[in-house]
């Protein structure tokens, strides 16, 4: 029997998934024709849309296959038809951009609109019915349970029970409990008879039908896990060890194998790599773009702050970015030359505290352009270089001047992402923060990044330049 949860069968799902995309962009085209009916005739041919398919298919399966272990039909179904809402979306955007970028296609805007929501509506239809198949069949068929011995009986193990028992779903059946203490053999852990002890193992294999072993005992029981895995690949037993051993406070766990390799990785980056994928994309076009756009205003700048002081048009300074690495930052210059020489002399003035950085109010080594440019941000713009340059992003922690021995352990985590132009500080305080306090809005926005907080943070970032609130 082939398990509801294999490879094999996630495989189906997206084949499943990818033939209603196809159907749903069929409809879309009719349902379009029938609203573009109403005002005037509509002669475009259903071939001339179809030809998206070769794009959409690997897309929309890429992203299927990303969140396959999400859209499973053991999943509740409201956070099913949550990750297919984002799972149309980022597929939708993906589209619309490489389309736009290569100017392969116009997409008729009226089939996207159509074709979005009715993607999404009928990928929730499918997995609503196929849930509601599966649950009417499975309903009184224990055969199909999945029978399941667990090794271990702590605080761990107690947890999973009670998972199980709130996702009837899983179609598990947890018949009994294994330790290592004699005393506990035959007692009750909520609701689980202990039923063997480690030794038993291989004649528990014998006399009782097992689908699965869980292995979620103490670290300290690794040491005998060896001979159980042997016994388990000898008698064709599945064996599943749980990863959480160590108790991470931030830090993620992820199986991941490296050159033929498996490893165990701990990693506080956020597990979100489609999103992060589009946000590498959606930096690289804007910065592309807006280098573009704003090359007349650059011009502009460049004349200003010549014609205002001596020295050079830009402000060149290495900073420090992702992991540590160095690179050069780029911004209109807006003190006088040499200005750096003359830090030292204004140390007492310094309103920063902790990281080796400088500021102060009414800094007498900024030029009157200067000021303005830096009341409008407008200083700021020659960072979009870096953006194109892959060295920053569009949103992310501020990229700062600190050494690497000038952070303490806990604020060196703000360098595991790559530096932004704006960030959570500059909209949130901007100006009125100490050192510790920006390491921890930094750190906040690693953990809790997604593209949404990234737009949120945009959006902020306009309305306080247009204030020039803050700005110095």
């Amino acid at each position: 029997m082939i398990s509801i949860d294999s490879t094999f069968n996630k495989r189906l799902q997206i084949l499943l998934d990818l033939g209603i995309t196809v159907l749903a962009l069929i409809l879309s085209y009719y349902l379009r024709s029938g609203l573009v009916g109403i005002w005037h005739e509509s002669s475009s041919p259903l071939s001339r849309y179809l030809w998206l398919l070769p794009l959409i298919l690997p897309i929309w399966g890429m992203i299927f296959n990303h969140y396959k272990d999400y859209l499973s039909h053991d999943r509740p179904l409201a956070e099913v038809c949550f990750v297919l809402l984002k799972v149309t979306t980022l597929s939708i955007l993906l589209l619309i951009l490489i389309l736009y970028v290569t100017q392969a296609y116009r997409l008729n805007r009226t089939l996207v609109f159509v074709f979005f929501p009715l993607n999404y509506l009928l990928l929730v239809l499918e997995k609503g019915t196929i849930k509601y198949i599966l649950k009417s069949y499975f309903k009184d068929r224990k055969l199909y349970y999945r029978q399941v011995f667990i090794i271990g009986t702590g605080q761990r193990v107690q947890r999973f029970i009670e998972r199980v028992r709130k996702n009837k779903d899983w179609r598990i059946r947890i018949n009994g409990l294994i330790d290592k203490d004699k005393d506990l053999l035959g007692k009750d852990i909520n609701g689980i008879k202990v039923v063997g002890l480690l030794k038993d193992i291989d004649k528990l294999i014998k006399e009782k039908r097992i689908d699965e072993l869980f292995f979620i005992a103490p670290r300290s029981w690794l040491a005998e896990f060896q001979d159980i895995f042997a016994i388990c690949e000898s008698a064709g037993i599945k064996l599943r060890l749980e990863l959480d051993l160590f108790n991470p406070i931030i830090a993620r766990t992820v199986l991941e194998e490296f050159y033929g390799h498996p490893t165990l990785v701990f990693t506080t980056l956020p597990a979100k790599h489609n999103q992060l994928f589009f946000k590498m994309i959606f930096d690289i076009t804007a910065s592309f773009f807006l280098l573009a756009l704003l090359s007349p205003v650059f011009l502009l700048i460049a004349i200003g702050v010549k014609l205002t002081s001596p020295g050079p048009v830009l402000f060149c300074h290495t900073r420090t970015g992702l992991n540590a690495r160095q690179f050069t930052l780029y911004k209109f210059r807006s003190m006088q030359k040499d200005a750096h020489q003359e830090q030292s002399t204004l140390a007492a003035c310094n309103e920063m505290t902790g990281g080796g950085l400088f500021k102060m109010d009414h800094d007498p080594r900024i030029t009157p352009f200067g000021e303005f440019l830096r009341k409008t941000s407008l200083d700021e713009f020659p960072q979009f270089y870096n953006v194109l340059k892959g060295a920053m992003s569009m949103v992310g922690p501020r990229a700062l001047s600190t050494r690497l021995d000038q952070y303490e352990t806990w604020q060196r985590r703000r360098l595991s992402m790559k530096p932004g132009i704006t960030c959570l500080w500059q909209i949130e305080k901007r100006r009125q923060v100490d050192f510790d306090e920006w390491m921890k809005f930094d750190l906040e926005y690693i953990d809790n990044w997604s593209l949404w907080l990234d737009f949120k943070i945009l959006l902020k970032t306009f309305w306080v330049v247009l204030r020039g609130k803050g700005a110095r």
